[in-house]
């Protein structure tokens, strides 16, 4: 049930619609729990949230463990984090219960199935009865294998899948009045502009509520949002750091080097401090050297890209803290997006581009590289005319993107193309098609 585009009010919608909707905190009699839903929907925020509280408040015996799934690319580092902790090591040998919160398994920096293997082959022996799981995913790239054991290991009354609802139109409302915006205008605009899926995202309505609050008007488009709100992030230092004097517009493009260098290479972390940098962990001496052209000031502008100027852009909201001497980019989604805009900007040829993002065994989009292929097609038409030929389902993975009737149309037709061929498409993970409407459909 929608309201002008916008999720219907909770107090009515989900009180007659979905009755058994609740809050995190209350699905604690559920001991394994597999919590979907969109990128930027706040997945992570509610795991971790819902971690420090469990954490602060464990009985005698007990453990709390939390874990990145994205922090390494080296699958036996993952399996150490996880099944050699301290924590799970002296569950093991006691009596008490676990608490596993498992964030983001679809940012495994590994192949999924890899990933899924290894969580099954770690837990199967586990004593299922004082253990407790909290597991994270993307909605489209949920592991049907993996909550199968899940599902089997815990049963049916112990196991639950549930997806993080998306923001309401009272929500957005109260977020832009909070912001001194007026909302019965900013809302109206996203109606105009037919930006709700963006608006009902607590991550880019941030964007929306910030541009508006800025300019006075919100942009039309999702990749126009993107890059207006993460230039105003490059005006705000991390709390934790200091920028420099360079500009927003130049620090955004030095970010866009480092979110390419990153996401195209597997790596999690940038890494300041003096020493030998881990198999994750990207060096500023690294990402410096050569220069950036900063092709969003109105005017080209070559960029000299020295360590300083890579620490200056660390130094921003953009990124957070990864530990002592470490970054990495506060948001998934943001450094998508900024990859997405090097590779638009020129940092690769046609030919680097599709070596980089299509795996030559399937001739299809590497899963990890998924959401930078869907903002490159935003961002380049000719990237997304190729994608539609090569694999349109990605498009249909996502929240929409703007293809025009045509594009949807051929995205559909690979759609139905791929039900009739198992090949083509994983049974084990649902597509979303709420965005794919189309006259001819």
């Amino acid at each position: 049930m929608l309201d002008s585009g916008f999720m219907t009010d909770r107090s009515d919608f989900l009180a007659a619609a979905t009755p058994d909707a609740k809050r995190l905190s209350e699905l604690a009699d559920i001991d394994c729990l597999v919590l979907i839903g969109e990128p930027g929907l706040g997945k992570t925020t509610e795991l971790k949230a819902e971690y420090r509280r469990v954490n602060a408040s464990l009985r005698e015996g007990d453990h709390a463990l939390l874990v990145e799934l994205g922090f390494t690319r080296v699958a036996s580092e993952l399996e150490e984090r996880i099944f050699g902790s301290e924590e799970f090591e002296e569950w093991r040998a006691g009596e008490g219960r676990l608490h596993l919160y498992l964030d983001s398994l679809d940012e495994a920096r590994m192949r999924l199935e890899t990933a899924a293997k290894l969580l099954i082959r770690g837990l199967e022996d586990a004593p299922h009865q004082r253990l407790v799981v909290r597991l994270s995913c993307r909605s489209a790239d949920r592991h049907q294998t993996l909550e199968n054991e899940l599902s089997g290991w815990f049963g049916s009354e112990r196991f639950e899948v549930r997806e993080l609802a998306p923001l309401t139109r009272s929500d957005v409302e109260a977020a832009a009045k909070a912001e001194e915006v007026d909302p019965e205008n900013f809302v109206g605009e996203i109606i105009a502009s037919e930006l709700q899926s963006l608006a009902m995202v607590p991550e880019s309505l941030k964007f929306l509520v910030g541009i508006h609050r800025e300019s006075g008007s919100i942009p039309t488009r999702r990749s126009d949002a993107f890059e207006q709100g993460l230039k105003l992030l490059c005006r705000e230092p991390d709390e934790d750091r200091r920028i420099g004097q360079t500009s927003p517009s130049s620090r955004m493009a030095v970010s866009a080097r480092v979110a390419a260098a990153t996401m195209l290479s597997g790596r999690s972390v940038i890494r300041t401090a003096p020493g030998t940098p881990g198999p994750d962990e990207a060096t500023l001496a690294e990402l410096a050297g050569g220069h950036e052209i900063d092709r969003h000031v109105g005017v080209e502008r070559n960029l000299d890209i020295d360590e300083a100027a890579v620490e200056d852009a660390l130094g921003t909201a953009i990124f957070a803290g990864a530990g002592a001497g470490r970054s990495r980019f506060a948001q998934t989604s943001h450094s998508e997006f900024l990859a997405a805009r090097w590779i638009a900007d020129g940092g690769l040829s046609a030919r680097q581009r599709d070596d980089l993002l299509f795996g030559a065994a399937t001739g299809r989009v590497v899963p990890q590289l998924r959401e930078v292929a869907v903002s490159l097609a935003e961002l380049s038409p000719e990237f997304e005319a190729m994608l539609l030929d090569r694999d349109p389902l990605v498009l249909l993975r996502s929240e929409p993107r703007g293809l025009d009737n045509g594009g949807r149309e051929r995205a559909v037709e690979a759609l139905m193309e791929g039900a009739r061929d198992q090949a083509r498409s994983s049974p084990t993970r649902p597509i979303h098609l709420g965005h794919a409407k189309s006259p001819a459909i």
